[in-house]
């Protein structure tokens, strides 16, 4: 797996800056989200201004917004874990491709078979600290074991 490359608040990749995500920056892009992100915001039964503002509430949460000509172009970020989880899970529709590829390349695992949620049928998909390692079985949800699987 290729590492990706670390930032930190006021990063600069080329012409994109990235820093710490407000209200402001969650305003404006929600009117120009994909189709791909509004159906999945409709799959957690979200809508868009709920699904970018939230993460903004979460006490731990780091979420950023990638910035061209000081437009946001893009929101991202993680949750806080607690000790209970240790993990983070999350669904991705199955035909969202690209979007599979991408959260394979960032070291996330998924399950082998769909689950339908709201009439969606999505991916579960988890990643975990290297402290964990993990599986899926009987596509329940993930399996979480300490060190690594072998």
């Amino acid at each position: 797996m290729t590492a990706l490359p670390s930032f930190t608040n006021n990063s600069r990749f080329g012409d994109i800056i990235v820093k710490r995500a407000t209200a402001t920056h969650a305003g404006k892009l929600q009117h120009f989200l994909r189709l791909t992100d509004v159906r999945e915001c409709m799959i957690h039964g979200a809508t868009p201004w709920r699904a970018l503002h939230h993460p903004l509430t979460v006490k731990g949460a780091e979420t950023y917004a990638a910035l061209v000509d000081k437009t946001p172009i893009c929101m991202g970020g993680v949750m806080p874990l607690t000790q209970e989880d240790g993990y983070r899970i999350g669904v991705v529709p199955l035909d969202h491709v690209k979007t599979i590829e991408w959260l394979a390349r960032l070291g996330f695992m998924f399950s082998t078979e769909p689950t339908m949620i709201n009439g969606y049928s999505v991916l579960r998909f988890v990643r975990c600290g290297p402290e964990y390692s993990v599986s899926f079985e009987d596509n329940d949800g993930p399996r979480l074991t300490d060190g690594p699987l072998g």
